[in-house]
């Protein structure tokens, strides 16, 4: 079971998650030093990138696997579950990319590794440059094995944000007694802060 909370308000992203993947159905792990959450500097922006659903694609380890196509990385699926290295950009691999080339470049890989009967959720939130200011950049896509994704937006205007990824489950406020987040995937929720 996987639960990632992303919460934006102005000036501010925060995103926090578990970390442990395991077999699904179980909670025999799978890779105990897998993170569910990959943080990538594009070339105009900086982002945290949290996934809920397919633990391992191709036997790797789904953070690696979103490292290494970010990176560009040549060493993909290479290492042993034991060990776990720093992916970083080389001369020959430096993809630094703008963030929209990144994003379209991921989805497109990560689709063709989806196992039938598995889906996986990436929520994608930080901040973008964009005419020289910082601004809050949040996007949630749903990825499916016939290829299909969908995206989901929060409305550009809202000052406060909180959003769950993965199966959480609805809690209520003390001090605004309605709930602060819904855990039906992909799900955003507008907040008065």
């Amino acid at each position: 079971m996987t639960l990632v909370l992303t919460l934006a308000a102005t000036g501010i992203v925060v995103q926090v998650g578990d970390r442990l993947i395991s077999e699904k159905g179980s909670l025999k792990p799978v890779d105990e030093i897998a993170t569910k959450q990959v943080l990538y500097r594009a070339k105009d922006a900086l982002v945290s990138i949290a996934y809920a659903g397919q633990a391992t694609m191709a036997g790797v380890p789904t953070d690696e696997m979103i490292a290494a196509y970010l990176s560009g990385d040549i060493s993909l699926g290479k290492r042993n579950f034991s060990e776990r290295f720093v992916l970083k950009s080389s001369e020959q691999n430096n993809q630094i990319w703008p963030l929209k080339h990144a994003l379209g470049h991921l989805l497109r890989k990560l689709i063709s590794h989806i196992s039938v009967g598995n889906t996986l959720e990436l929520s994608i939130t930080g901040f973008v440059i964009d005419a020289g200011e910082a601004k809050r950049f949040i996007q949630t896509y749903k990825l499916n094995p016939d290829g299909k994704r969908n995206v989901e937006r929060p409305p550009p205007n809202a000052k406060g944000l909180c959003q769950s990824l993965g199966r959480g489950r609805e809690t209520e406020s003390s001090t605004k007694r309605r709930p602060v987040f819904v855990g039906s995937e992909g799900s955003w929720r507008h907040m008065d802060l």
